[in-house]
């Protein structure tokens, strides 16, 4: 089983190419995260010039686990950002509450409707600004802030993960527990079974198995 602690999440990281200096400045500090592989980066402006930038942007957007929004008055006007191919990857990000804006210059991105309900980082709610110069405190938080969800994200995996193991461990062993007691036509171990089950997902293995116990009542009565 992949040890989930240390797997790394994607995060893609999405802005107007006016900000791009945020988003070396953001990156340069969540460089220890990606070192440390708990982070991979995509980034929307490193698509390569030629490349179909739109649907590039897009695919990368699709993998990631986290959506970083670099939120400004540039962004916001862009009207490309708020077409439904965009839009669309808002709402899955925002329900599974990895939808994270970064704002970065003064502008109305809380009237928009596609935000609402949403926090931004820094958690002062205070555009960044510039001269970025002087805001290496700021993206440290901003870059802890994000590292925070991937690491909830990184801890829903395994527990997902631990799951579905579990759940392959305990069908393949009802499985064996099962196939004894048919080949076996035991009633009694075949009722047990029945009793044990709970789960929606057991309804059609206990109606499977009611239905065989019927039959070797039937049996049983007729000798």
């Amino acid at each position: 089983m992949p040890d989930f602690e240390y797997m790394a999440i994607l995060i893609h990281i999405h802005g107007h190419q006016k900000d791009d200096d945020f988003e070396t400045a953001l990156t340069s500090q969540m460089q220890v995260f990606v070192r440390n592989n708990t982070i991979t980066l995509s980034q929307s402006s490193k698509v390569n010039a030629g490349e179909s930038t739109h649907d590039i942007i897009l695919e990368n957007i699709n993998r990631a686990e986290i959506l970083v929004l670099l939120i400004s008055v540039d962004f916001l006007v862009e009207e490309k950002y708020f077409e439904s191919d965009y839009t669309s990857y808002y709402e899955s990000f925002k329900g599974n509450k990895a939808l994270i804006p970064v704002y970065c210059r003064a502008c109305n991105w809380k009237q928009v409707p596609e935000f609402s309900g949403l926090k931004c980082t820094p958690s002062n709610e205070n555009p960044i600004g510039r001269p970025l110069e002087t805001k290496d405190k700021i993206f440290l938080e901003v870059s802890q802030d994000i590292n925070v969800i991937a690491a909830r994200i990184r801890r829903e995996n395994q527990d997902k993960e631990e799951m579905a193991q579990s759940i392959h461990v305990r069908n393949s062993e009802l499985e064996d527990r099962i196939d004894t007691a048919f080949k076996q036509n035991n009633i009694y171990a075949l009722k047990n079974i029945t009793e044990e089950l709970s789960e929606p997902d057991d309804y059609d293995t206990i109606r499977e198995i009611e239905e065989y116990i019927e039959i070797l009542k039937i049996q049983s009565e007729s000798l």
